[in-house]
């Protein structure tokens, strides 16, 4: 009788039937003839439901290939191997051999921008590898944006006269647009590098300024935030020494005042450097006298250049250490 046989070689796929004839002799006795029918396994089926074919990602994502592998005719798993755009990327090894049936999950961490064609191929314990199964997925790559013009912390002069400019970049390709946005409120938008946007007429206020660049594939990003303040001048205020002070030294050893002006600011006192407080306050120390009547002049700064100064303080030195050496020269 007939009999039935798996076979794992290479062969054409299906039943095959191999026969064999014994002529008979003498001492081994009569003819004898024989069928055996070997069936050549189908190869091992791999199929994906997720990520579904043609889905779209943000950048930066993490991917999860999902899929089942089967055997065919009672041959098992080995193992399942992943591919991106056909590079082997991973690899599980089933060790023992798994069921003829087998789930599996590969973890793709922060695949690059760009069109992914994942396929899995499953190889059974007769060493057969089946045809993969694949899914296509879209990266968008990450945008990036940030506003160099004004710098954060900046003041100006009501009413304001603002240039806004950014610098953008991206994974997928160009930049669109950068949309300017103050205190949530769109300023307008710049379509080419540097991305100049000029804003005016800014009335006095506190303002959060961000930038959001728009790719060519959509992809959008936002802007670390840059704070501005658009307020009245800066003023100086001398306290002490008072208007028309007599100073018996040949220096003020310390001189104080108030200034409004933004935090950043600096003060001279006569061409020198003072130290300002948190406050609004500033001090100046040892500052030369001359002989007799003096002209004390304050000028506060601010980081944009823009500048302010009080009426000139006049005061008269009495000092003998004055006259004395002046006289000497």
């Amino acid at each position: 009788m007939a009999r039935r046989h798996s076979a794992c070689r290479p062969c054409p796929l299906g039943d095959h039937s191999y026969s064999t004839t014994y002529a008979g002799d003498a001492v081994y006795g009569p003819a004898v003839s024989g069928t055996a029918t070997v069936n050549v396994n189908d190869l091992p089926r791999v199929s994906l439901f997720s990520p579904t074919d043609g889905t779209q990602y943000n950048s930066p994502t993490t991917l999860f290939v999902e899929g089942a592998a089967n055997g065919v005719n009672g041959t098992r798993i080995m193992h399942i191997d992943l591919f991106d755009n056909g590079v082997p990327i991973s690899s599980k090894m089933l060790t023992p051999p798994g069921s003829t049936s087998v789930s599996f999950t590969f973890v793709v961490n922060t695949p690059a921008a760009g069109l992914h064609a994942y396929s899995a191929a499953a190889t059974d314990d007769c060493g057969m590898v089946g045809d993969p199964a694949v899914t296509h997925v879209t990266v968008i790559g990450a945008a990036t944006v940030a506003i160099t013009a004004p710098t954060n912390g900046s003041f100006q002069v009501a009413p304001g006269f603002v240039s806004l400019q950014a610098t953008a970049s991206s994974q997928n390709g160009g930049i669109t647009q950068i949309q300017y946005l103050a205190n949530g409120v769109s300023l307008g938008t710049a379509t080419a590098a540097p991305y100049n946007l000029t804003w005016s007429n800014v009335p006095a206020g506190n303002y959060t300024l961000i930038a959001q660049a728009t790719d060519s594939a959509g992809a959008v990003a936002v802007s670390a935030p840059v704070q501005l303040v658009v307020g009245s001048a800066p003023t100086v205020t001398v306290t002490r020494p008072s208007q028309g002070a007599t100073i018996a030294d040949d220096v003020i050893s310390t001189l104080t005042g108030t200034i409004q002006s933004p935090s950043n600011s600096s003060v001279r006192v006569n061409g020198m450097l003072a130290t300002v407080g948190a406050s609004g306050t500033f001090v100046g120390n040892n500052v030369p006298l001359r002989p007799g009547n003096n002209t004390i002049q304050v000028l506060v700064t601010t980081a944009e250049g823009v500048t302010a100064t009080q009426a000139a303080v006049q005061l008269h030195s009495s000092s003998v250490r004055t006259l004395l050496r002046d006289s000497r020269r």
